[in-house]
């Protein structure tokens, strides 16, 4: 089958999938196949892998296997509909790696949103958002060889004029993008610098398309409720949420459930599918978050990040149960944003506080 590129034959592509609307981002080292279920179990109804590096791929067996062994069996696993994301420069190194993916996913996903100092380094990510004829031509090159669709996952490109970014995402349609999915940050807005996200920006950007193609929203997505209004406020699909769920997988359907009862169930399903170590240790930690900030809980953050096992994972979730360590109100969503709030608060002390030296030598106390 030819990659899709019609606009029918992507709502048709869309129609099968169930028409997700939430979604769980790729995340490196977080959205691999036991935490991907219990996002599932909670409501996700379309989940992306961890970035693959096409080039890594090629070029390192073990990454390779690491990689297959996450894809392989998808759909006896129940973890379908899912899209693996790629990332890279190169067309050919991109297709070899798609080629390989393709058979166990529903979609092959394009980076074009990372903005960290890696993508930069390594080239791609958002950091090709501003060479459109490199990304047009890699996205018609897939399309062009893959059985699957195509999709990308950009930023807005410049947050002064929306422009750029409509003429990249009709772009990409036009190379044979069946789905994008739209950040509404820019490349700069990351870590403590992370700001708020544009729904409007997205928004405008979605209404340019005018339904050529599926279109999901990103960014912004702290609780259950932001879901729906970021797909209503947009226009979108669906919406897509990446580090909200890191904390709380239940984020999905709103149940709240306690991060202990979240870490319990998702070791539950690193037995039936094992994770590298290290992906289950990050998991365990953010969905502790609250606990191992909170009194009593520091005693057990070294252990989760020493555990040696899952088995040694599972002692320290019941260590802290039996323990009862009551949980904080600090959110490992926050860390950036808490952050960011309190320097912004400091500098306005600090002019209100030059400030009042002004005037009162002007005027006297």
């Amino acid at each position: 089958m030819a990659a899709l590129t019609q606009r029918d034959d992507a709502w048709s592509w869309w129609n099968t999938l169930g028409k997700p609307q939430k979604v769980l981002a790729p995340m490196v080292g977080a959205s691999e196949r036991a935490f991907r279920m219990l996002c599932r179990r909670h409501g996700c109804d379309l989940a992306v892998t961890p970035m693959i590096h096409a080039r890594l791929f090629g070029e390192c067996d073990k990454l390779r296997r690491d990689v297959l062994r996450d894809l392989e069996g998808s759909v006896e696993a129940g973890d379908r509909p899912l899209l693996a994301q790629l990332c890279g420069d190169d067309k050919d190194v991109l297709l070899a790696c798609a080629q390989k993916c393709q058979h166990y996913v529903d979609g092959i996903d394009l980076n074009l949103g990372c903005p960290q100092g890696i993508a930069k380094r390594g080239h791609y990510g958002a950091f090709l958002l501003e060479e459109p004829d490199l990304v047009c031509g890699i996205v018609e090159h897939l399309s062009a060889n893959l059985n699957v669709p195509v999709t990308c996952k950009i930023r807005i490109v410049d947050k002064d004029n929306i422009d750029v970014t409509i003429e990249l995402a009709k772009r990409l349609v036009n190379a044979g993008a069946s789905l994008i999915t739209i950040h509404g940050r820019t490349k700069e807005m990351k870590g403590q610098q992370v700001g708020s996200v544009n729904w409007a920006q997205i928004s405008t950007v979605i209404e340019a398309l005018d339904g050529c193609v599926p279109t999901l929203a990103n960014g912004g997505i702290e609780v259950f409720e932001d879901l729906g209004r970021a797909t209503c406020e947009t226009g979108a699909c669906g919406a897509m949420t990446s580090e909200a769920a890191l904390e709380d997988p239940s984020v999905f359907d709103g149940s709240c459930e306690d991060g202990l009862c979240l870490a319990e169930n998702y070791l539950k399903l690193c037995d039936q599918h094992p994770p590298l170590l290290k992906f289950a240790c990050g998991h365990v930690h953010k969905l502790l978050f609250r606990y191992l900030q909170a009194p009593g809980g520091e005693a057990f953050r070294a252990r989760v990040g020493s555990a040696n096992s899952i088995e040694e994972l599972s002692e320290v979730v019941a260590a802290v149960r039996e323990a009862g360590v009551l949980r904080n109100e600090s959110t490992w969503y926050r860390r950036h944003r808490t952050a960011a709030v309190k320097r912004v608060e400091k500098v306005a002390v600090d002019v209100m506080a030059e400030g009042d030296d002004v005037m009162g030598g002007l005027f006297g106390d």
